[in-house]
């Protein structure tokens, strides 16, 4: 409030509402901080008089000032909501806001739109809540003050899942996700299948190549999907035909020629398994097999896959 000195006064009352008294010396302004938690205006008339108190002149108060009509508004408090498919935070825009302040898990963010993008947030839980405050001017009539707080806003995104290859195996392992209900799991950026596990065991039984990334997911709509982990690239080769069957009607032996990259054989009859060997072995004694069995057997081998490790992936042989 400013006003022009009166000569000989030595002081100023001032009124504010009437019932507020303050007395101001050797100034020609005041500052009086009013705030009121209303929504509708409040009205403040503000009068002034001037002062002598001292005993050697008689000057009497002056009559009060034209009165000066002070509005203050507080500016009406936003409703903040969870937009889950754009992954921001909004609410309604104020009238007569200079723009928005966001306390974010305590951090004050000045904001000029009614949204704030969540996407590039670490993954964390978040608590939110959001005012509508007005301009920087100061003092200006009618005046606007900073909203109540809205409503409180919980979140969370979860963490980046990181996978990687069960060693000797085609298991796709992972560390459990904070919050996490389930993993969705990709191929080539195609949806393929979903687990609620912390591994997942790729198959085959034809010869594909994997690209694999997986996304951790919740049942809650306020926790945000995790970024897609890193990518592991899985590759089935089907093995060649065991070649060279040979049995050897003197000893016995069935015999065959190795096929790269197997692990080792099968030794089949009739359908059924008759021994599993190591890598290394490309014969049988088949003598013990034909005294237990009667009719006639049909035989062959089957080559079984192996684990590989290799700079462009991982493959297993089938």
């Amino acid at each position: 409030v400013n006003w022009t000195a009166v000569t000989n006064a030595e002081e100023y009352d001032i009124y504010v509402a009437d019932d507020d008294v303050f007395i101001h010396q050797d100034l020609e302004h005041l500052t009086h901080t009013v705030y009121k938690n209303e929504s509708s205006p409040t009205y403040y008339p503000v009068t002034m008089k001037a002062v002598n108190n001292t005993d050697h002149f008689a000057y009497i108060d002056s009559e009060p000032s034209n009165e000066l009509q002070y509005y203050v508004y507080l500016l009406p408090t936003p409703e903040l909501s969870l937009d889950t498919v754009n992954r921001r935070l909004t609410w309604d825009e104020v009238q007569n806001s200079h723009h928005y302040t966001l306390t974010l898990n305590g951090q004050k963010i000045a904001v000029s739109t009614a949204y704030y993008d969540i996407t590039q947030l670490d993954a964390a839980t978040y608590t939110a809540f959001v005012q509508a405050s007005p301009a920087s001017t100061l003092y200006p009539n009618p005046r606007y003050i900073e909203s109540k707080m809205s409503n409180i806003v919980t979140f969370g995104t979860l963490s980046t899942p990181v996978i990687s290859v069960k060693p000797d195996s085609t298991m796709l392992i992972w560390d459990e996700i904070e919050n996490a209900d389930y993993y969705d799991i990709y191929d080539n950026g195609v949806y393929m299948t979903s687990t609620n596990l912390n591994s997942y065991t790729l198959s085959s039984p034809t010869p594909k190549q994997f690209t694999i990334y997986i996304i951790a997911k919740s049942n809650s709509d306020s926790i945000f999907d995790s970024n897609a982990s890193n990518t592991i690239q899985f590759t089935f080769v089907k093995l060649d035909q065991v070649q060279n069957v040979m049995l050897r009607d003197s000893t016995n032996m069935l015999s065959w020629a190795p096929v790269p990259n197997s692990r080792g054989y099968q030794v089949c009859s009739n359908g059924k398994v008759i021994v599993t060997l190591q890598n290394e072995e490309t014969s049988y004694n088949m003598t013990q097999f034909m005294k237990e069995s009667i009719g006639k057997q049909e035989i062959y081998v089957i080559a079984v896959g192996e684990y590989l490790s290799t700079e462009d992936g991982y493959h297993f042989t089938s």
